[in-house]
Protein backbone atom coordinates (compact mmCIF):
# COMPACT_ATOMS: atom_id res chain seq x y z
CA UNK A 1 0.00 0.00 0.00
CA UNK A 2 1.22 3.12 -0.79
CA UNK A 3 1.08 6.35 1.35
CA UNK A 4 -1.60 8.31 0.77
CA UNK A 5 -0.94 11.41 -2.03
CA UNK A 6 -1.47 15.21 -1.53
CA UNK A 7 -3.61 15.08 -5.05
CA UNK A 8 -4.49 13.05 -7.38
CA UNK A 9 -1.83 11.99 -10.07
CA UNK A 10 1.25 13.44 -7.60
CA UNK A 11 4.17 11.68 -6.14
CA UNK A 12 4.40 11.29 -2.99
CA UNK A 13 6.99 13.40 -0.56
CA UNK A 14 9.34 12.15 2.00
CA UNK A 15 10.25 14.83 3.73
CA UNK A 16 14.16 14.65 4.53
CA UNK A 17 15.78 16.60 7.89
CA UNK A 18 19.66 16.39 7.86
CA UNK A 19 21.74 17.94 10.65
CA UNK A 20 25.15 18.70 10.87
CA UNK A 21 26.66 16.14 12.69
CA UNK A 22 30.23 15.55 14.41
CA UNK A 23 28.60 13.31 16.73
CA UNK A 24 29.19 15.47 19.99
CA UNK A 25 25.58 14.77 21.31
CA UNK A 26 25.84 11.17 21.18
CA UNK A 27 29.94 9.87 21.29
CA UNK A 28 32.60 10.22 23.12
CA UNK A 29 34.84 10.11 19.91
CA UNK A 30 32.44 11.81 17.18
CA UNK A 31 34.49 11.28 14.17
CA UNK A 32 34.54 12.61 10.63
CA UNK A 33 33.70 8.79 9.36
CA UNK A 34 30.62 8.76 11.16
CA UNK A 35 29.18 12.06 9.56
CA UNK A 36 30.17 10.23 6.07
CA UNK A 37 28.33 7.05 6.94
CA UNK A 38 25.51 8.90 7.60
CA UNK A 39 25.06 10.85 4.83
CA UNK A 40 25.77 7.72 2.37
CA UNK A 41 23.27 5.93 4.10
CA UNK A 42 20.87 8.85 3.35
CA UNK A 43 22.21 8.92 -0.12
CA UNK A 44 21.09 5.02 -0.63
CA UNK A 45 17.83 5.91 0.87
CA UNK A 46 17.24 8.72 -1.16
CA UNK A 47 18.11 6.66 -4.34
CA UNK A 48 15.47 4.13 -3.56
CA UNK A 49 13.11 6.36 -3.13
CA UNK A 50 13.76 8.51 -6.57
CA UNK A 51 13.74 5.12 -8.17
CA UNK A 52 10.30 3.84 -6.95
CA UNK A 53 8.51 7.12 -7.81
CA UNK A 54 8.85 9.45 -4.28
CA UNK A 55 9.71 12.82 -4.40
CA UNK A 56 12.23 14.72 -1.39
CA UNK A 57 11.46 17.72 0.54
CA UNK A 58 14.52 18.33 2.12
CA UNK A 59 13.30 20.03 5.88
CA UNK A 60 15.70 22.64 6.76
CA UNK A 61 15.78 22.67 10.96
CA UNK A 62 18.37 25.44 11.60
CA UNK A 63 19.40 27.78 8.70
CA UNK A 64 22.67 28.39 9.57
CA UNK A 65 23.85 24.94 10.56
CA UNK A 66 21.80 22.56 8.26
CA UNK A 67 22.18 24.81 5.10
CA UNK A 68 26.44 23.47 4.49
CA UNK A 69 25.44 19.89 5.34
CA UNK A 70 22.04 20.20 2.84
CA UNK A 71 24.67 21.36 -0.23
CA UNK A 72 27.02 18.58 0.81
CA UNK A 73 24.51 16.01 0.66
CA UNK A 74 23.27 17.31 -2.50
CA UNK A 75 27.05 17.13 -4.07
CA UNK A 76 27.44 13.33 -2.38
CA UNK A 77 24.46 12.76 -4.13
CA UNK A 78 25.28 13.87 -7.67
CA UNK A 79 28.77 12.37 -7.38
CA UNK A 80 27.04 8.74 -6.72
CA UNK A 81 23.83 8.90 -8.47
CA UNK A 82 25.35 11.03 -12.01
CA UNK A 83 22.32 12.68 -12.92
CA UNK A 84 18.91 12.65 -11.70
CA UNK A 85 15.55 15.08 -11.76
CA UNK A 86 16.51 17.72 -9.69
CA UNK A 87 12.61 18.94 -9.97
CA UNK A 88 12.13 15.76 -7.82
CA UNK A 89 14.52 16.94 -5.17
CA UNK A 90 12.81 20.30 -3.93
CA UNK A 91 14.92 22.60 -1.48
CA UNK A 92 12.80 25.59 -0.27
CA UNK A 93 14.58 28.79 2.32
CA UNK A 94 13.08 28.27 5.21
CA UNK A 95 13.46 31.28 7.97
CA UNK A 96 10.81 30.68 10.46
CA UNK A 97 8.84 27.98 12.78
CA UNK A 98 5.82 29.10 10.76
CA UNK A 99 7.35 28.06 6.97
CA UNK A 100 8.90 25.11 8.80
CA UNK A 101 5.23 23.91 9.59
CA UNK A 102 4.31 24.81 6.28
CA UNK A 103 6.97 22.78 4.65
CA UNK A 104 6.49 19.41 6.82
CA UNK A 105 2.11 19.69 5.68
CA UNK A 106 3.88 19.28 2.27
CA UNK A 107 4.66 16.03 2.83
CA UNK A 108 3.05 12.37 3.55
CA UNK A 109 6.21 11.16 5.52
CA UNK A 110 8.73 12.56 7.35
CA UNK A 111 12.67 11.10 8.20
CA UNK A 112 14.12 13.57 10.10
CA UNK A 113 17.24 14.06 12.47
CA UNK A 114 16.30 16.90 14.65
CA UNK A 115 14.46 16.99 17.27
CA UNK A 116 12.26 19.90 16.59
CA UNK A 117 11.30 18.44 12.91
CA UNK A 118 10.41 14.75 14.02
CA UNK A 119 8.59 17.03 16.71
CA UNK A 120 6.87 19.06 14.43
CA UNK A 121 5.71 16.39 12.29
CA UNK A 122 4.14 14.20 15.05
CA UNK A 123 2.23 17.33 15.62
CA UNK A 124 1.58 17.57 11.79
CA UNK A 125 0.36 13.94 12.55
CA UNK A 126 3.06 12.45 9.85
CA UNK A 127 4.41 9.47 10.17
CA UNK A 128 8.18 10.02 11.54
CA UNK A 129 11.51 8.26 11.19
CA UNK A 130 13.58 9.46 13.56
CA UNK A 131 17.30 9.08 12.99
CA UNK A 132 18.30 9.22 16.75
CA UNK A 133 21.52 11.39 17.30
CA UNK A 134 20.60 12.28 21.37
CA UNK A 135 18.54 10.63 24.20
CA UNK A 136 16.03 13.08 23.78
CA UNK A 137 15.18 11.82 20.48
CA UNK A 138 14.31 7.96 21.77
CA UNK A 139 12.88 9.37 24.33
CA UNK A 140 9.90 11.61 22.40
CA UNK A 141 9.74 8.30 19.88
CA UNK A 142 8.89 6.09 22.53
CA UNK A 143 6.12 8.43 24.27
CA UNK A 144 4.68 8.49 21.01
CA UNK A 145 4.59 4.79 20.80
CA UNK A 146 7.20 4.89 17.92
CA UNK A 147 9.95 2.99 19.04
CA UNK A 148 10.61 0.73 16.30
CA UNK A 149 11.07 3.40 14.52
CA UNK A 150 14.34 4.87 15.81
CA UNK A 151 16.60 4.64 13.42
CA UNK A 152 20.85 5.00 15.99
CA UNK A 153 23.03 7.97 13.80
CA UNK A 154 25.72 5.94 14.84
CA UNK A 155 24.78 2.72 13.13
CA UNK A 156 23.68 3.72 9.90
CA UNK A 157 22.47 0.95 7.55
CA UNK A 158 20.44 1.67 4.74
CA UNK A 159 18.95 -1.39 3.82
CA UNK A 160 17.15 -1.06 7.32
CA UNK A 161 16.34 2.47 7.48
CA UNK A 162 14.08 1.28 3.86
CA UNK A 163 12.68 -1.56 6.09
CA UNK A 164 11.68 0.45 8.02
CA UNK A 165 10.24 3.14 5.70
CA UNK A 166 8.43 0.52 3.96
CA UNK A 167 6.87 -0.72 7.51
CA UNK A 168 5.59 2.71 8.02
CA UNK A 169 4.04 3.02 4.83
CA UNK A 170 2.23 -0.17 5.31
CA UNK A 171 1.25 0.91 8.92
CA UNK A 172 0.67 4.28 7.87
CA UNK A 173 -3.32 5.26 8.38
CA UNK A 174 -2.69 2.94 11.98
CA UNK A 175 0.30 4.89 12.79
CA UNK A 176 -1.50 8.46 12.40
CA UNK A 177 -4.53 7.02 14.44
CA UNK A 178 -1.65 6.71 17.46
CA UNK A 179 -0.08 9.76 17.17
CA UNK A 180 -3.19 11.97 17.20
CA UNK A 181 -3.81 10.17 20.17
CA UNK A 182 -0.43 10.75 21.45
CA UNK A 183 -0.52 14.34 20.80
CA UNK A 184 -4.02 14.68 22.19
CA UNK A 185 -2.51 12.68 25.45
CA UNK A 186 -0.01 15.01 25.82
CA UNK A 187 -1.93 18.45 25.20
CA UNK A 188 -3.61 17.33 27.97
CA UNK A 189 -1.27 16.40 30.20
CA UNK A 190 0.67 19.92 28.99
CA UNK A 191 -2.48 21.64 30.25
CA UNK A 192 -3.11 20.39 33.62
CA UNK A 193 0.67 20.93 34.56
CA UNK A 194 -0.10 24.75 33.27
CA UNK A 195 -3.00 25.03 35.48
CA UNK A 196 -1.24 23.69 38.27
CA UNK A 197 1.77 26.04 37.85
CA UNK A 198 -0.51 29.05 37.74
CA UNK A 199 -2.73 28.52 40.29
CA UNK A 200 0.32 27.94 42.72
CA UNK A 201 1.57 31.78 41.21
Amino acid sequence: MQLERGKKGSRSVVGLGLIEYQGKYSTAEPSRANHLAYLETLVAFVNWLLARDYDIRFVIGDGSCDRPVTEEFKSLLRTRLGTYDEERVIEQPIASAQQLLLQLAATDLVVATRFHNVLMALLLNKPVISICFHHKCASLMEQMGLSEYCHDINHMNADRLIEQFQDVERNAERLKSLIRQKVEQSRKALDEQYNLIFKRL
